[in-house]
């Protein structure tokens, strides 16, 4: 994941030269003044774009503007991670993306950054003490856990005790200082740990946008999924109960678009994003399982609806009612009956148009 001697190779250079490198890719407090974010962006993603249009998106939602950018501060800017989010938005504009989902994404990936990507274990620190300190005691944490689910033969390799002897170090030496024999190991233990830290929230940040880029909202729930750099997001079976919550709870109650290669689904409308030809939009409604979307939709919000054509249910009709009519039934039988057992349907239907050869 990370090749540690490339990174003490910047460590013994920024000894030489008294400038060390910093791991700063989410740090709010380290800013691209606009100029130098219009810079960033054309180099990074080869798009021209002036200062005012940067404020445009901003203005949009695109990425915050934050106070205390430039060489005194007086300035406002934007952290560095913005660029590469830039870049990602104007393909997706090309693909069809609104302005409200652009900006819900983009608040999807601030709050990440802000409560997952930058907090606990991943705090950004200037205290090197500290950010060793926080890293060995996630490690406690992960260890032991793992260590009450493998049970007795994890006990033995002794990683864990290794682990909270450091951290019996690390608390001395923040009550009495470092030993000056252990300040350079202290020194390059902390750099490596900052870098480690940015390359996983590269990585993380990395595979939420590669989501996005296959056409699902970030906020899409699968049962499994992997990202690789060289393939990309791949998504399995989707989990609509858990992603019509999370789209309520991203909306904030308010019924928030939810995007699916070739679908953009809002309460129970479903539209398609692109031409389909009918076999192609057969076979991704069912890949996506999207009667699935709309009963969890359904159920979710108490709006009762047929469970085979998602017409609303007449008002007042029985608890048990499931269906809006004797058709809808069958359909939905029949519809089970086939995904549940293709091969004997398969053989029904050969059946059926023998008897019609035999009439003829």
């Amino acid at each position: 994941m990370i090749d540690l001697e490339m990174v003490d190779g910047l460590y013994e250079a920024g000894r030489a030269t008294g400038v060390f490198m910093q791991f700063a890719i989410f740090d709010k407090r380290v800013l691209f003044p606009l100029p130098q974010l219009a810079e960033a962006v054309a180099r990074e993603a080869g798009m021209p774009v002036t200062p005012g249009e940067l404020r445009q998106m901003a203005e949009a939602g695109w990425f915050p503007l934050l106070e205390g950018a430039g060489a005194d501060g007086s300035e406002q800017g934007a952290p560095l991670y913005v660029p590469s989010r830039i870049e990602l938005f104007k393909n997706l504009q090309k693909d069809g993306w609104g302005a409200d989902e652009l900006r819900h994404v983009a608040d999807f990936e601030e709050w990440m950054i802000d409560n997952v990507h930058t907090a606990a274990e991943l705090e950004y620190c200037d205290d090197d003490l500290r950010t060793i300190f926080l890293y060995e005691n996630e490690r406690v944490a992960s260890l032991g856990a793992e260590e009450q689910y493998c049970g007795e033969g994890f006990q033995r390799s002794g990683d864990l005790e290794k682990v909270r002897r450091r951290l019996a170090s690390l608390e001395r030496y923040r009550e009495q200082g470092i030993p000056e024999p252990r300040r350079e190991a202290i020194a390059r233990a902390a750099f490596r740990i900052r870098a480690l830290n940015d390359v996983l929230r590269c990585w993380v940040v990395d595979m939420d946008r590669g989501k996005v880029r296959k056409g699902y909202s970030p906020f899409v729930q699968c049962r499994s999924q992997s990202w690789s750099a060289d393939e990309g997001f791949q998504a399995g079976e989707i989990d609509w109960r858990s992603t019509v919550k999370a789209a309520l709870a991203q909306g904030e109650g308010a019924e928030l678009p939810i995007r699916v290669p070739g679908f953009l689904l809002t309460a129970n409308r479903v539209v398609s994003t692109r031409t389909l030809r009918p076999g192609e939009y057969a076979n991704l409604w069912k890949s996506h399982d999207l009667d699935s979307y709309l009963e969890a939709w359904t159920e979710i919000r108490g709006d009762r609806r047929c469970l085979n054509c998602f017409r609303p249910l007449p008002d007042g009709a029985d608890e048990r009612k499931r269906f809006c009519s004797d058709r809808c039934r069958n359909a939905a039988r029949q519809r089970r009956l086939r995904e549940r057992n293709p091969e004997a349907v398969d053989r029904a239907q050969k059946r059926y148009w023998a008897s019609l050869d035999e009439l003829s």
